[in-house]
């Protein structure tokens, strides 16, 4: 009789004899499925953090990036790189023309002449 089969029967091998341990494939699997769509996780938090700033990313700007840098060793994209990345690419503000805001030491304004409204009824 092997051990297997002492298993099987509900008998338990002595302490001599190491167990079987049947390895769960699934685990593999979703590591593998894990490092696939962490690069594609990676690059949609860099779209939306784009979309949000309101940046257009120039055409196939993605395409050249390492995407390994964009995650941690978990998987999970650092929002710090992604800030980095996008940096160059905002929009610096731009402030309106104050003009005529504000106290001046000429405060009189230039006044025409507006004809009454008797006038302009006639």
């Amino acid at each position: 009789m092997t051990d297997i089969d002492s298993f099987e029967d509900g008998v338990q091998p002595d302490s001599q004899t190491p167990a079987i341990v049947l390895a769960d494939p699934s685990e593999g699997i979703r590591a593998e499925v894990h490092r696939e769509y962490a690069g594609k996780l990676a690059l949609a938090e860099l779209r939306i953090q784009a979309a949000k700033d309101e940046i257009d990313l120039p055409e196939g700007f993605t395409d050249y990036l390492d995407v390994s840098r964009l995650t941690d060793d978990d998987g999970q994209p650092i929002e710090d790189v992604i800030t980095e990345i996008l940096k160059p690419f905002q929009k610096k503000m731009k402030f309106a023309e104050l003009q005529g805001a504000g106290y001046h030491r000429n405060p009189a304004p230039v006044f025409q002449p507006r004809p009454s409204l008797d006038a302009r009824h006639r």
